[in-house]
């Protein structure tokens, strides 16, 4: 089981359940994490992320933490950031959506609904500086 929730601008919880296969979902062990991005220029953010396993799962969930750490940071060195500042390039400081994006997969419609979403609170926020300077 995966459950991951989006709280705008950027923090993103995941809890990951695993368990035997026919086994009730409420018996594995809950694995909980947390990814949290902040920008840091108007081209570059920064990604943080953290997870964990109950402390009852000792050595073997400590072990396992530690290759799922790996498995994380690597990919995402080598193959997603690579990806990411060659998009950004290509986006340059232009508005996401007026490029037209094809979404490949449902999942992708979260992401545009993300997007959507932020651009609005962001719309917002200009307006209520905007309103508070003419005051």
């Amino acid at each position: 089981m995966l459950d991951v929730s989006w709280a705008p601008p950027g923090a993103v919880t995941l809890t990951i359940r695993v368990t035997r296969s026919g086994t009730e979902e409420q018996i594995g062990y809950p694995s909980k994490g947390g990814q949290f991005l902040t920008p840091e220029t108007e081209t570059s953010t920064h990604q943080f992320f953290a997870f964990g396993l109950p402390a009852h799962t000792g050595e073997q969930g400590q072990k396992f933490v530690e290759i799922a750490a790996e498995s994380t940071i690597y990919p995402f060195k080598e193959e997603d950031g690579p990806i990411l500042e060659t998009q950004q390039e290509y986006v340059g400081n232009r508005a996401f959506m007026s490029l037209q994006p094809k979404l490949l997969a449902e999942i992708d419609n979260a992401a545009a609904r993300a997007r959507n979403l932020m651009d609005k609170l962001i719309a917002e926020e200009k307006e209520e500086v905007s309103a508070s300077q003419s005051a």
